[in-house]
């Protein structure tokens, strides 16, 4: 229990005491980027929903980690409006990270 109070602790660590009104907010900047399959992934395609973005790479001890959490975290809470986008920053790109994600995918 104690490693989801821990990431709930850092999420949180950089919001600020207000929460600026929905009217003063500014969007954030579109992208696109390709998913193992070639579809196009739009952060525009998320508009009002809320975005957990998460930057990982299989090199990455903390992110083999803390990905089954945010699995968890999009699982129980898409219904609620929450997507998790995860983007891996392999410099091999796909060669590498589609034989991790199958991997991943035996151990469930």
């Amino acid at each position: 229990m104690l490693h989801r109070m821990f990431v709930g602790i850092v999420l949180l660590a950089g919001v600020s005491a207000a929460i600026t009104p929905r009217a003063a907010r500014k969007a954030a900047p579109g992208f696109t980027l390709q998913d193992s399959n070639g579809a196009s992934i739009r952060l525009t395609d998320y508009k009002g929903r809320v975005v957990l973005l998460d930057f990982w790479a299989t090199t990455c001890g903390g992110c083999k980690v803390e990905i089954p959490w945010f699995i968890e975290f999009a699982n129980r809470f898409k219904d609620s409006g929450l997507a998790v986008i995860g983007v891996a920053l392999d410099e091999a790109g796909w060669k590498v990270v589609k034989p991790f994600v199958k991997e991943k995918k035996r151990r469930r």
